[in-house]
């Protein structure tokens, strides 16, 4: 039976329609989501005849994800009548524009409008005086407006996997915002006036093109976590002035390419974490030892041959990773690390290591595999609460076993090997390279 149809405003609409419609008009204390309603508004849209308007509504939240916006749908101007309206969630549609009237919900506090087809961002959004959170992720923007910097209230920005090749000059307006997530990019440089986002306590830049870090990133007093990796080896450089964040707790700065660190790098009082996996590093800062609250330092896929005697005086270490260096010793220093957890050697040139490592006491995993260690039967019984990850051969023996240019990189993964199958193997996409001695 076909449902009964009314003229509303000039416009044929079926009954249902007109109820939903009539519904939504005097609703006062709503939350919708994901219901039909919201379904209905969008599609009477299309006919101007309705004028529809919900201003006397008193909705404060309205969840429409996962296509409920058709097909390329743009979004009905009419969502700008929603004065109460405090969370909006327009996540997964086909959304490709916002409508100006976008700006007239001054009372919204979180917009997500995540994994839709936006290409840019009206003028009209630094008027939401009350946003604290705004999520972009997985969209096409190009572009931000200056006017972003007018969110005064905003503590929460996700600008993730877009098309931003810079980020608006007025960022650093935003006084409050503690978390800035612009990961999977193609940003070249970051403004200046980021170094005025005093609240700040966590930066994502990773997967971008940046071939610089601006000074000013050393007045982010609050910052706690900041992840730089993976900006495709442009990154060649750290700012000296990374010593005055005296708040860090985590640095991740691995796929880079370094010629040296900083020294400054190592006056870093609360640092925790920091991971320099496959940064091109030849050696360490000799004042690395001044990193007194550090529990997690991975260091593999680098070129050392060498370990800094100051290594071994970082009184918290719990976590150290070597993996894949050119590493013939392990000074006998290393068994000054009393809290060392876990101890990672592998795909080193160690034929022998020191003696003090059995008597590190808090020691529970130690991995020595594709080296040369051939004596480690002789003192392995001196460990037996230790979890011990051994192998006699060295890495290029094992590759002579099984050649296969498929195999995996054992740095980065990939299976783009190039090699002989004799002499040499190498790793085109990380720069990893093995040869015969």
């Amino acid at each position: 039976m076909e449902s009964e149809n009314i003229k509303f405003r000039g416009a044929i609409i079926s009954k249902d329609e007109f109820t939903a419609l009539k519904d939504i008009e005097r609703i006062r204390n709503p939350y919708i989501k994901e219901e039909k309603e919201f379904k209905v508004m969008n599609e009477i849209d299309e006919d101007s005849r309705l004028a529809f308007t919900v201003s006397n509504n008193h909705i404060k939240e309205l969840v429409a994800r996962y296509g409920i916006i058709q097909k390329r749908k743009k979004l009905s101007p009419n969502i700008g009548n929603f004065k109460f309206l405090e969370r909006l969630n327009l996540s997964e549609n086909w959304i490709d524009s916002l409508p100006t009237t976008i700006g007239n919900l001054i009372s919204l506090k979180t917009l997500d409008l995540h994994s839709n087809f936006l290409k840019y961002v009206p003028e009209s959004i630094g008027n939401l005086n009350s946003l604290k959170r705004l999520d972009l992720y997985g969209n096409d923007i190009e572009q931000l407006p200056e006017s972003l910097g007018a969110l005064k209230s905003l503590e929460y920005l996700k600008l993730t996997s877009n098309e931003l090749k810079y980020l608006p000059d007025r960022i650093g307006d935003l006084k409050l915002l503690e978390v800035l997530k612009v990961d999977g990019n193609r940003l070249t440089h970051l403004p200046e006036s980021i170094g005025s986002l005093e609240s700040l306590k966590k930066l994502d830049l990773t997967f971008n093109y940046l071939k610089k870090i601006p000074d000013s990133i050393g007045n982010l007093k609050s910052l706690v976590k900041l992840l730089v990796s993976n900006n495709h080896w442009r990154l060649t450089s750290i700012p000296k002035t990374i010593n005055n964040l005296t708040s860090l707790e985590h640095l991740d700065l691995r796929w880079n390419k370094f010629s040296e660190l900083p020294s400054s790098l190592s006056y870093l009082p609360s640092l925790k974490y920091l991971n320099l996996d496959n940064c091109g590093l030849k050696e360490l800062p000799k004042n690395i030892e001044n990193l007194k609250s550090l529990k997690h330092l991975i260091i593999s896929g680098n070129r050392l041959e060498t370990l800094p005697d100051s290594l071994f005086n970082l009184p918290s270490l719990e976590i150290l990773n070597l993996k894949g260096n050119l590493l013939k010793n392990i000074p006998d220093s290393i068994g000054r690390l009393h809290f060392l957890k876990e101890l990672d050697l592998s795909f080193n040139k160690l034929t022998a290591l020191p003696h003090s490592i059995t008597r590190l006491p808090s020691l529970q995993v130690l991995n020595i595999e594709l080296n040369q260690i051939l004596d480690y039967q002789d003192w392995i019984h001196k460990m037996p609460k230790v979890k011990i990850i051994c192998s006699n051969k060295s890495y290029y023996d094992s590759l002579l076993d099984n050649p296969d240019p498929d195999e995996v990189c054992p740095y980065c993964g990939s299976g783009n090997w190039d090699t002989d199958g004799i002499s040499y193997w190498s790793c085109p996409d990380c720069g990893a390279h093995f040869t015969k001695g």
